[in-house]
């Protein structure tokens, strides 16, 4: 491997930990750090891949020129961030020969999390489809392998868990924005959901405390498990609502019926959900914590996007007034406006949260589909307006939509 020069090195892999480590935690910071600073990445070949794959990733927020390809004919363009780093990894290891290490599925993980921001995002929905595999093979899917609670442990149920895009979560990703069936059964999973504890209170001289987060302190990682428990809602409409067969599969009761009690179902388990997030990650423009901020905004942006997906079925759009669920259409466009008026008001305080340049393209990219859903959802409320002869405020809904295409300006550089 060749690795950046000694003094990019850890500022690659700090501007990892910056932002899209709160986001979404496949690692545990403090043994990544003490094995990196034993050299490990120097004698370890799965431990060296993290490496890079942390500086590729690490390499979209960073405004060093060193992070770009050089060429010489044409100057180094910002989209080749990273790349002199993850293309040295192979990302799918021979593990058809040898049982996969945690290692492997981390390094899909991040694989998946950089090759998010790149042009053939169908890549990472196949890639997720094997690192997939990889779990169910070695039983990463199941409670049984999971018998006492060790960083080892942990890091495995990381890796499964997380969307970050990984495993799991990353399959009910990839499949929703790219229209594609889910690889991985529900039914399969019964694996508890990572701890709610801050990295740095895994390992105590207590066994007793170990894997507790301290009272009064919110932990960094709720976000990380009230995201899970978003998706599975997610994916859960994924296969019901969208699945060209569910209702054909249920004979008792006709299409509409059928539609209507999913519908209400799904609706009640996300009300339940949001109700159930703790404090600091419920929306509020003025929080103070940077980090549970950028949290919050990303995961109402979600929850947004999961509201939408659940009653967009319902709108119709033959034309016919009969046809439209103005109550679809109703919920569908509040929670439009929501999603946009998050990132408005993200966007009115990146400044202060933030450094100007390649980390605003970063958090765009984070919140880039329920936005741009969102504005397909405007738009489609302004067409059926005008087929319908509904009265509606354009001017207003075009003011969103033209908010959301500044929003993902934001994203172009990288």
């Amino acid at each position: 491997f060749t690795f950046p020069a000694p003094d990019l090195l850890p500022r690659l892999i700090s501007s990892y930990f910056q932002l899209p480590h709160y986001l979404f935690p496949i690692l545990h910071r403090p043994t990544f750090e003490a094995d990196f600073a034993a050299g490990k990445h120097l004698k370890d070949e799965g431990f060296g891949a993290i490496v890079l794959l942390l500086c590729a990733i690490g390499a979209r927020i960073t405004d060093d020129p060193r992070v770009f390809l050089d060429h010489p004919d044409r100057p180094a363009h910002p989209h080749s961030a990273g790349w002199a780093w993850f293309r040295q990894v192979q990302v799918v290891r021979n593990t058809a020969l040898v049982d996969p290490s945690v290692y492997d599925l981390q390094i899909i993980a991040l694989s998946a999390q950089y090759m998010a921001g790149i042009s053939p995002a169908q890549a990472c929905w196949s890639m997720v489809g094997i690192g997939i595999r990889m779990a169910q093979d070695v039983g990463a899917h199941r409670k049984r392998m999971y018998q006492e609670q060790t960083v080892a442990t942990e890091l495995w149920k990381r890796a499964f868990w997380c969307r970050g895009p990984a495993l799991m979560a990353l399959d009910v990703w990839f499949s929703a924005t790219l229209g594609r069936s889910c690889a991985l059964s529900l039914n399969s999973i019964d694996v508890e959901l990572p701890p709610d504890c801050d990295d740095e209170y895994w390992l105590e001289k207590d066994p007793a405390k170990a894997f507790k987060q301290p009272p009064g302190k919110p932990s960094d990682l709720s976000y990380f498990v009230c995201l899970v428990r978003l998706y599975l809602i997610y994916s859960h409409a994924l296969r019901t609502i969208y699945s060209p067969r569910s209702h054909k599969d249920t004979a008792e009761f006709s299409h509409a019926e059928w539609s209507k009690r999913v519908v209400s179902e799904l609706d009640s388990a996300l009300t339940a959900w949001y109700e159930s997030l703790p404090p600091h990650l419920i929306w509020n423009p003025a929080a103070e914590n940077p980090i549970h901020f950028m949290q919050s905004s990303s995961l109402h942006s979600g929850y947004r996007l999961v509201q939408m997906t659940i009653h967009r079925p319902s709108i119709g759009g033959s034309g016919n007034p009969s046809s439209i669920s103005l109550q679809s259409l109703a919920i569908c466009t509040s929670a439009a406006r929501a999603c946009i008026h998050v990132q408005k008001e993200h966007q009115q305080r990146r400044p202060g949260l933030i450094s100007a340049g390649p980390l605003a393209s970063l958090l765009s990219c984070y919140t880039h589909v329920p936005t741009f859903v969102a504005a397909v959802v405007l738009l489609l409320r302004i067409w059926l307006a005008k087929r319908t002869e509904m009265r509606i405020d354009v001017e207003k809904e075009m003011d969103d939509i033209h908010a959301v295409v500044n929003f993902l300006a934001l994203g172009e550089t990288r």
